[in-house]
């Protein structure tokens, strides 16, 4: 269910709000179960950066946003058995 709430809440256009995009990330992580520390390292970017977005310290440039929200969708797809 929660995977089917996250489609929903989080397209490519309503990520570019900073408020939005902080909160994909969060929900995107809870979804996945996954650390810090595991998911900074699939996406190839530090802990301490993937923190400052989920405390909105700040965020990846808006043209980078929709290749974040395709990373949450294709991990949620390859967690699927």
């Amino acid at each position: 269910m929660l995977k089917q709430n996250f489609l929903k809440l989080f397209n490519k256009e309503n990520i570019q709000k900073d408020s939005v995009f902080m909160e994909m990330v969060i929900k995107g992580q809870e979804i996945l179960e996954l650390t810090d520390s595991q998911i900074s390292k699939k996406m190839m970017i530090t802990k301490p950066t993937y923190e400052r977005w989920k405390k909105g310290a700040n965020f990846p440039h808006k043209y980078m946003r929709p290749g974040i929200l395709e990373f949450f969708l294709k991990e949620m797809v390859n967690e699927q058995y």
